[in-house]
Formats: structure tokens, C-alpha cells, sequence
């Protein structure tokens, strides 16, 4: 029992107190958010299908992680090139098998 209350003071607390996170929190996401504003894409940037070939369109790779951020940058590249640019790079990357539509969805 004492090795349990010992174990939980040592440890970090990420709940939030009076509506505020606390301070080892708030730097551990001022830290991410700075690394993940540092990273710097090849332009033409690859393929999400190329660049994580484990994750399935459906992924939740996708929705979390480097997968996320990968796909956020993806999108918002693609959606900066003019059409011209836009159709050759789909031309170059086609579409793998389970992607139809994946650049269709960005018209939306």
C-alpha cells in the first residue's frame, strides 16, 4: 500500500485543477506543438499511401500522430497547387487500390 501512494506522488498529474492543466503538462504540449511546427515536408511531397504504406486509407494512424500531421500537411500542400499541378501529380501518384476517391475529396 505504501509503495502504491509513493508510486502515484512521484508521478506526474495531468489533471486539470480549477479548470487549468497543470504546468508539466502545459510544457510537454508547448514542446510538441513546437517540434511539429519544425518539421519541414519535401515539396512535391510524397504520397500518404508511399510515405506510411502500413496505414489503410480507414487508418487510425490517420486520426493520430505523425499520421495526422503527415495527412494535414498533405492536404493543405495539394490544395496550394494550382490545377494544372494538382492533375500532374495525381497523373504521377495514382491512386492505389482502397485510396478511389482520395483526391476527390478535397473539393469538398
Amino acid at each position: 500500500m505504501a509503495d502504491d501512494q509513493q508510486h502515484r506522488n512521484s508521478t506526474k498529474s495531468w489533471e486539470s485543477v480549477d479548470g487549468k492543466l497543470p504546468s508539466d503538462l502545459k510544457e510537454l504540449l508547448r514542446a510538441k506543438i513546437y517540434s511539429s511546427s519544425q518539421i519541414v515536408y519535401p515539396d512535391p511531397m510524397v504520397a500518404p499511401w508511399l510515405q506510411f504504406p502500413e496505414y489503410a486509407r480507414s487508418s487510425m494512424g490517420w486520426r493520430m500522430g505523425g499520421g495526422e500531421d503527415y495527412m494535414f500537411a498533405f492536404r493543405t500542400w495539394f490544395k496550394a497547387l494550382d490545377r494544372a499541378a494538382q492533375r500532374n501529380y495525381q497523373h504521377e501518384n495514382e491512386e492505389p487500390k482502397g485510396w478511389n476517391g482520395f483526391y476527390d475529396s478535397f473539393k469538398l
